[in-house]
């Protein structure tokens, strides 16, 4: 993280968490804490890393990013033994190009502060209905209602929670590509 352009392209930045027993689902994101000069002082400012960037055939200059979204979780809640970790991995290349990004769209100087992995752990319910409200509609489907989701007897709505936490890295003020 902090000396990327030593490091081969292909290395992969592994976040790991352990969840908690109610998680559901989770949701890891890489984002990249920096300052910008603006004539009068300092503006803190964010980008996050993507999973990938890729280009249109029509434009290849113009790249966007793939970035993570919430998934459920792939490990078993087990009462014994070593819990079981969820990862997320975002290439060294990708690192890279994000910060490329963040002194390309700079108008003045930048000082870097410091890499954020965010884990979200979702419960069942705000699970579902997230699920429900992004995954539902097929391009292929000629169904034009949505279902409704909610825990609530009598209601409409949903009672559920997330939770965040972040593991915060140092950078050096300058990550400048060579």
């Amino acid at each position: 993280m902090q000396d990327p352009y030593h490091q081969p392209p292909f290395e992969v930045i592994i976040c790991r968490a352990v969840l908690a027993k109610e998680a559901y689902g989770l949701l890891i994101r890489l984002v990249v804490e920096y300052e910008e000069s603006l004539g009068s002082g300092w503006a803190s400012k964010r980008m996050e890393v993507p999973l990938a960037y890729w280009s249109s055939s029509d434009d290849p200059t113009q790249t966007k990013g793939v970035y993570p979204y919430p998934r459920r979780r792939t490990t078993l809640v087990i009462m014994e033994g070593e819990p079981r970790q969820e990862w997320e991995g975002f290439s060294n290349l990708t690192y890279q190009q994000t910060l490329k990004r963040i002194y390309g769209v700079a108008s003045g100087s930048v000082r870097m502060r410091r890499a954020l992995f965010v884990v979200h752990q979702i419960d069942r319910h705000f699970f579902a209905y997230f699920s429900l409200a992004n995954h539902f509609l097929d391009p292929n489907s000629i169904r034009v209602d949505r279902p409704d989701y909610s825990n609530l007897s009598g209601a409409l709505g949903f009672f559920g929670a997330i939770t965040s936490d972040t593991l915060a890295i140092s950078l050096p003020a300058d990550l400048s590509p060579p």
